[in-house]
């Protein structure tokens, strides 16, 4: 058994064994420029890689924008509501109603914006305010 381990190891194919994988190397490399097909599939694979990602990133932010537009529409049921605004707009500054208006009408309800500005005009005081609602002027008729 010495003498075939021996043997074994001096004989040439430890040289074989090393140029056998330096020419399945330049063989890999070769299959590059031989098989195009490869590097294609391989880019597609990449392409395919990032088009999934990108689905779950949309998937993640509808999931965010569908919880967003059910709570816009639970607070605009909320304010939807002439008594509750005219209570309640009064007490405000121009600011916040100017703020919660912006708010309204980026939601895409500009029948509550309105409400609000007009029942913080009809409640404001002071005079030099931007919403204050001049008294109307009635006309006698005779």
């Amino acid at each position: 058994m010495r003498n075939f381990k021996r043997a074994w190891s001096y004989s040439l194919f430890p040289k074989l064994k090393h140029l056998v994988g330096i020419a399945s190397a330049a063989t890999a490399r070769s299959n590059l420029t031989l098989n195009p097909w490869a590097e294609l599939r391989r880019q597609r694979k990449a392409i395919m890689a990032l088009v999934r990602a990108s689905g779950e990133i949309v998937n993640s932010y509808e999931r965010e924008i569908s919880s967003l537009r059910t709570a816009t529409d639970t607070l605009s049921a909320l304010f939807d509501d002439s008594m509750l605004a005219c209570h309640l707009a009064a007490g405000l500054t121009c600011a916040e109603v100017d703020q919660l208006a912006d708010g309204f009408l980026a939601a895409g309800r500009e029948d509550i914006a309105d409400l609000w500005l007009t029942c913080h005009a009809e409640g404001d005081t002071d005079e030099g305010d931007l919403h204050i609602k001049e008294p109307a002027e009635y006309a006698v008729a005779a």
